[in-house]
């Protein structure tokens, strides 16, 4: 008897805690989703972007996107600055593949502080 309750609590305490991380992790990823990495952002921006967008968002090549305008921050919603940074544009190259997932979000938000200057 001693032993069917011991496994019997076992079993449920394993079962509390798979529920808790299941519902930890989500959440855990939605707030890091939510709060990019700024540092990390700037450096993919560096490495990667401001040859052509330029340090400041001022465009260093034609048809380049004025990120430092808070006009263009207003046009543009975070999903299609993904979808460009992803997908690439018309001499933009794409970095999907290039870039890690963290990365994506983390230039994404970056770029939306080159418009408050």
């Amino acid at each position: 008897m001693r032993f069917a309750f011991s496994a019997l609590t076992a079993a449920a305490s394993a079962s509390l805690l798979l529920a808790v991380a299941c519902t930890a992790a989500p959440k855990a990823a939605a707030k890091a989703a939510a709060k990019p990495d700024l540092p990390l952002g700037r450096s993919v921006y560096t490495r990667e972007c401001a040859a052509c967008h330029g340090p400041d968002g001022k465009p260093a090549v034609p048809n380049s996107p004025d990120f430092s305008l808070k006009s263009y921050q207003k046009s543009v919603k975070d999903a299609q600055l993904t979808k460009a940074t992803l997908d690439g544009g018309k001499t933009m190259p794409p970095f999907k593949g290039k870039l890690k997932p963290a990365e994506v979000p983390a230039v994404v938000a970056y770029v939306r502080t080159l418009g408050k200057k």
